[in-house]
């Protein structure tokens, strides 16, 4: 379990930060959740290296103890840290191939949670867009990561009959494809 019993704190969810390695800091990203079974379940990101959600291995939470491993990586790639007291921060040692470094870890919002949160505001901007614009109607999507953070559809398809737009109406690419090639 990622519940500890001691202030019903929990490391479910996001968290970014970093390995203090010597002479470049190696940023990292961890998310854990719970499997349907309950079973703990977690994935590590390290951009720098191009890894992207490598599963991660014997998570546990115990008291304030944080540990999991990183499967399949030499020198049996392990973490042990420490929950914070207000449950925002994870400190400890990384070690691999016998020797040992410290990461911290932050629990921050999802990359999506932030872009919804920038989003904030967005609609009234598109309204105002089209208004001063004279445009009839559009659909925008927006993503992060795999993730559609906002989607939503503005106006008219066909003004004649009123027939709104979507978020599946389909439009004419035109000249869309420019943006997309430079």
């Amino acid at each position: 379990p990622l519940l500890s019993a001691d202030k019903n704190q929990t490391i479910v969810g996001h968290w970014e930060g970093k390995i203090e390695l010597p002479g470049t800091p190696l940023e990292i990203d961890v998310d854990f959740s719970m499997a349907d079974d309950k079973s703990p379940v977690g994935d590590i990101s390290i951009p720098l290296q191009g890894a992207k959600d490598l599963q991660l291995t014997e998570i546990t939470f115990a008291g304030k103890v944080v540990m999991f491993k990183l499967p399949g990586v030499p020198g049996n790639a392990a973490f042990k840290g420490e929950l914070s007291e207000d449950g925002l921060k994870i400190t400890g040692n990384f070690t691999q191939s016998g020797q040992s470094f410290p990461f911290f870890l932050e629990r921050m919002d999802t990359p999506a949670a932030r872009a919804r949160k920038a989003l904030e505001g967005f609609d009234e901007f598109v309204e105002k867009a089209i208004e001063d614009w004279n445009v009839p109607g559009l659909a925008i999507t927006i993503v992060t990561g795999d993730e559609a953070v906002f989607m939503r559809s503005f106006g008219y398809r066909n003004i004649r009959e009123g027939l709104p737009v979507t978020t599946k109406s389909l439009f004419a690419i035109g000249s869309c494809t420019k943006a997309f090639t430079t």
